[in-house]
């Protein structure tokens, strides 16, 4: 409780079931905390890979550098954008359009607009269609609210330094928490 970005109900939930031990998974709760990951399941799968208790259900050779680093699922927005480049082939015109639909929330229905642009470029690839639309679901679901890298790392670095305060420092963490209130 007090500290920045991890308080609300939903994080403290992931930060307790993901149990972080290192810097990379701090950063993450504050992404898997997000609608996005929590309504297309990403969080309770990377929670239960992490902890050993499934493997990952998806594997393609176009897909598995993108999400290599956080156990097979879309989290992050640049996720979202490379697959949508590397994988879709999408132009750079293309791509900014989809950034724009991520960023302002406007949902499954204007992200299904580019479908068949994805489904070409994939498939032009090898890709057959049940896989780039098992690899498009996990895009749109996860564009509905998925936060890009950078936010989460500024926000992991000042959650672990309010952490650290409230635990070595309390007197001034909860003064100054105090002062905040309106």
């Amino acid at each position: 409780t007090g500290v920045f970005q991890y308080e609300g109900r939903a994080m403290r939930l992931v930060n307790d079931n993901l149990n972080p031990d290192n810097f990379y998974e701090v950063m993450l709760v504050n992404a898997l905390g997000r609608p996005g990951p929590l309504h297309n399941n990403a969080t309770m799968y990377y929670i239960d890979i992490k902890n050993g208790h499934m493997q990952p259900d998806f594997s393609h050779p176009l897909y598995n550098p993108i999400v290599e680093n956080t156990h097979h699922q879309v989290i992050f927005q640049e996720q979202i954008l490379r697959i949508l480049r590397e994988v879709g082939q999408f132009d750079w015109t293309s791509l900014a359009e989809t950034r724009r639909i991520i960023s302002h929330k406007e949902g499954e229905q204007a992200f299904n607009r580019k479908w068949k642009q994805f489904l070409k470029g994939a498939t032009s690839q090898g890709m057959d269609e049940e896989t780039a639309q098992k690899v498009w679901g996990m895009c749109i679901t996860a564009g509905a609210y998925a936060f890009n890298a950078a936010h989460t790392i500024s926000y992991g670095m000042i959650g672990l330094w309010c952490m650290y305060m409230k635990r070595h420092h309390p007197l001034e963490f909860y003064a100054a928490a105090l002062r905040r209130l309106p």
